[in-house]
């Protein structure tokens, strides 16, 4: 996996990172989401873990362990998930935010110059 701007920061810079987008209206949606994807997968897990148990308890089949287990790595991987979709989006928005910058910087060293010239 490439190494990312995100990925590259450290604890403090993310977090704030994080607010920032989560602050637009883009990432509020997303957070809705990404909440939505915790809450499935921590259902999923404890309906997984229920399936396994009542299997153990009442001497099941062994499908019925292997639907637990299965629940359970689906539950794994939403929560994994949601972690590089919130990653992938955050990236996103520093290197957006990042051109930003520099255009408007671009833009006003331009317009500097340009002032000289003139006089």
């Amino acid at each position: 996996m490439v190494k990312t701007k995100f990925m590259s920061m450290s604890c403090e810079e993310k977090k704030k990172a994080k607010e920032r987008y989560f602050a637009t209206d883009e990432g509020s949606a997303l957070k809705v989401r990404v909440n939505r994807l915790m809450i499935y997968s921590i259902l999923l897990v404890a309906f997984g873990i229920y399936v396994i148990i009542d299997s153990i308890r009442n001497n099941d089949t062994h499908l019925q362990l292997i639907y637990g287990i299965g629940l359970i790595i689906v539950a794994a991987l939403f929560f994994i998930g949601r972690y590089f979709v919130t990653a992938k989006k955050v990236n996103d928005f520093l290197i957006e935010e990042k051109t930003k910058v520099t255009v408007k910087a671009g833009k006003k060293a331009t317009t500097k110059k340009t002032s000289k010239k003139t006089k």
